[in-house]
């Protein structure tokens, strides 16, 4: 897949995640289907501040990948989406507990920064080894790579927001 089909389809997956999310009451979007499970209103913040750092790293420090560029898409693809698996984020990019987003400003905000990781994505050489972030388990990955992983993501979240509506709907 070209990063102009990888962006296509981010932003395909981004109106219909928007148009699932605003499904929702503004009750059930802040509702936990348990208290240890995330509110479809964390999920959304915890898609935005992965998202933001996507970009960040995107624009940040890169170099020529001495590899192919595509290496690590496989690898990505089988982890974000096998469903069946359970991981804890990352303290970092964890919303923080008991802060109400309210949903329209969020799935702005939301909108905000994919536009601007699409524009990254497409301005910049999609090969480019990105350096300011090494995955804890994958390393450096290139900005193409970086770009299916936040589609892989937000896929596992969109997922996970179903689930969330069919348990509390």
């Amino acid at each position: 897949m070209n990063i102009n089909d990888l962006v296509s389809e981010f932003q395909n997956h981004t109106t219909e995640l928007i148009k699932l999310v605003n499904s929702l009451s503004g009750e059930d979007y802040d509702r936990k289907p348990s208290p240890e499970k995330w509110s479809v209103s964390e999920v959304i913040v915890h898609l935005y501040i992965s998202e933001k750092l996507f970009t960040n790293v995107l624009n940040g420090n890169c170099k020529s990948a001495e590899r192919n560029p595509l290496e690590k898409i496989p690898l990505l693809k089988g982890v974000f989406l096998n469903l069946e698996s359970n991981y804890n984020a990352p303290e970092i990019i964890q919303p923080k507990t008991g802060v109400k987003k309210l949903k329209d400003d969020m799935l702005l905000k939301l909108t905000e920064i994919r536009n601007g990781l699409a524009a990254s994505l497409i301005e910049k050489n999609p090969e480019e080894l990105c350096l300011d972030f090494a995955h804890p388990q994958l390393g450096l990955m290139t900005r193409i790579e970086l770009g299916h992983l936040a589609w892989y993501h937000s896929i596992r979240h969109e997922n996970q927001i179903k689930k969330t509506i069919a348990i509390l709907c």
